[in-house]
């Protein structure tokens, strides 16, 4: 790192010590070998990849980061105890930065609602209400109207990640409905509990949205 940014080893030093307090850098000892301390080498932590995700999703529209940083989630997450606790969390945490980068006209564009309909629908998910006929989300956009009223179900009736959401339910999906969660927070709607049920009928996965 040093040589590559051609700067002092002892400033790398202190800015990978922050990093890592910070929770964004962890620190792997390796085995010890031969003789003196055991070498230490530094990985990006998966709340790391989340906040450089948002970063480029705020200049690229965010498709390609956004099924990157899944992916890793994906293979991070899916052997490890918690799966579903941990993608949730960091699904929270990039939901509300993503919608943050949108700022507060967000919001003011239709409410909570609508701008995190917008959201999933930038996204690939094709959010449409409950009652809507499977045509109305063909190509991939949610309803101009409609999906914002009435039932607090939607059905999510495609998916950027399909593959790896049947391969890994438990991480994939709990990344979006943090996502979903998160993007309401960060527009100040706290009322009401958002659900998701994978596959809930052929072609769709419903998602309950409060107003």
């Amino acid at each position: 790192l040093s040589e590559a940014l051609d700067v002092h080893s002892n400033s790398v030093r202190n800015h990978v010590a922050a990093l890592g307090e910070a929770g964004l850098v962890d620190v792997v000892v390796e085995p010890p070998s031969g003789r003196g301390r055991p070498a230490h080498r530094f990985v990006v932590t998966v709340a790391a990849e989340a906040m450089l995700a948002v970063e480029r999703a705020g200049t690229t529209g965010g498709g390609a980061e956004y099924r990157a940083l899944a992916e890793a989630f994906a293979r991070h997450l899916a052997t490890q105890a918690g799966a579903k606790h941990e993608a949730r969390a960091v699904g929270e945490l990039w939901g509300g930065q993503v919608m943050a980068t949108r700022g507060s006209k967000a919001r003011s564009a239709g409410g909570v609602r609508r701008a995190v309909l917008s959201l999933l629908s930038d996204l690939g998910f094709a959010p449409t209400p409950d009652n809507a006929a499977p045509e109305a989300a063909m190509d991939g956009k949610a309803p101009a109207t409609g999906a914002e009223a009435g039932s607090d179900v939607v059905l999510l009736r495609a998916c950027p990640l399909l593959e790896s959401a049947q391969k890994n339910p438990d991480v994939i999906c709990s990344v979006h409905l943090g996502l979903v969660a998160g993007a309401r927070r960060a527009l100040g709607a706290a009322d009401g509990t958002v659900g998701l049920e994978p596959f809930a009928q052929p072609g769709a996965c419903r998602l309950t949205l409060p107003a």
